[in-house]
Order: structure tokens, then sequence, then C-alpha cells
């Protein structure tokens, strides 16, 4: 090969290693080109994806701010109450047996009768000892309700306070105020209230470990289940439950 030849042959290789490199340079960069775009749509889609999600879990969250009821504390009833020996007679029931030895005599009383019974089926009394055990039970047991019927005739005739009937304002911002022809009107604000007790025939609100104000269930009419409710409500407000 002369010197001539030799040097277009190289010249043709130099040119073809140079369009290698800058084919193998396009592949880069489309490759490169590819690679960036792919990232980009990748990450395009994830954020929309986060911005959805982002968006349904306010439209939720605000959905459910719409739907929650909010709790205005500014009801307001107004009932009146009049006192009668039944009504009175039933608090006074629960009152005495409600603690400690009204509980104590009712044991006494089952127990003297259990073991009258008892003894007399075992052969160890005869039946007059017998009816002298059954009888000493009833009077435990009965004394109690026969004491509380005489104090509730007393109370009825001599307390002016349940002769006249009296007016009960049950609010939330305030409490409990009671009217009464004749005497100063009296509020009873919730923090006041020690608890709300339900007997067969009233509903007693005590202000005091010995002192209730007493409503015969019939003077609430149509407005007992709202009356409860506001009871309840604030009676929870103002004495939350303790902590263990």
């Amino acid at each position: 090969m002369n010197p001539e030849e030799k040097l277009t042959s190289n010249g043709i290789s130099n040119d073809l290693t140079q369009d290698q490199a800058v084919i193998s340079g396009l592949a880069v960069d489309a490759e490169a080109k590819n690679v960036t775009a792919v990232d980009d749509t990748a990450a395009d889609a994830e954020a929309k994806n986060v911005t959805a999600v982002d968006d349904t879990a306010a439209d939720a969250e605000a959905k459910d701010k719409k739907a929650a009821p909010v709790l205005k504390l500014d009801a307001s009833e107004k009932i009146t109450v009049t006192m009668t020996e039944s009504a009175l007679f039933d608090f006074f029931l629960y009152h005495a047996y409600s603690k400690f030895n009204g509980f104590l005599i009712n044991i006494l009383g089952f127990a003297i009768f259990i073991l009258g019974v008892f003894s007399y089926a075992t052969g160890r009394i005869d039946s007059l000892t017998c009816f002298f055990f059954v009888l000493f039970s009833v009077l435990f047991l009965g004394s109690t309700p026969l004491q509380l019927k005489f104090k509730v005739k007393k109370v009825m005739q001599e307390e002016k306070m349940y002769q006249t009937p009296m007016e009960f304002t049950f609010t939330d911002l305030q409490g409990i105020r009671v009217e009464q022809a004749g005497c100063a009107d009296k509020l009873y604000p919730w923090p006041d209230v020690v608890r709300a007790a339900v007997t067969p025939k009233n509903i007693a609100i005590y202000v005091g470990k010995d002192q209730a104000l007493i409503i015969p269930k019939q003077c609430f009419g149509t407005k007992f289940l709202t009356i409860y409710q506001i009871i309840a409500r604030n009676i929870a407000i103002s004495r939350p439950p303790k902590k263990k």
C-alpha cells in the first residue's frame, strides 16, 4: 500500500470513529432526556396524587365540621310545681332507704324473719315463738314507712312552701330558679347542684347533702325529656368525673 492510500484509510477510520462518538453522544443525550422525562412524569404524578389526597382529606374534614351539630348552651324551660302527699312520701322513702341506716333496718328485719322461719322449720322453736319472730320483723320493716307517713302529713300541714305552687325555671346559663308567691326568688347555680336522683314519682335535685328540690314527674308534662337533658348536661359540665 502506497503512502497516499494509507493516509486515506486512516482518515476514513478517524471519520468513522468520530461518527461513532457523535452517535454515542446522541444516544447518551437521548437516554438522559428519556430518564429526565420519566422522572418528571413520575414526580408530577406523585405530586398530583398527594394534592388529590390532601384535597380529599380537607374536603372530608370540612364536611365533618359542617355535619357536626353545634351545641348551644342557652336552653330554658319553665314549669309549675305543685307538691302532693304521695310525691313527698315517695321522696322521703327514697331518701331514708338510700342511707346506711335505712339499709341496715331492712337487713335486720329480713334477718329476724328468716331466723324465725328457719328455727321453726328445724324444730328449734314452737309456732308461738315463730309468730313473735315474724311480728318483730314486720315491725322492723314497717316502722320506717309508718313514721314517714306521719311525717309527710305534718310537713304538708306546716310547711307553706308545699302548700303554694312554685315556678321552676331551668336554664343552661344560670341554673335553677325557684319562684313562689310571698317568698324571695332563689337561684341555684349548676356548680351548687350535687346530684340528681330519679324516684318512681319524682325527680330530686340535691343542692346539699340533705337538701333537695323535689319535683313530681307529673309536673313536667311534655317537657320532661328537655328539662332532664338540661339537668344532666349541666351537672356533667359543672362536675366532671374524677380522674382515676
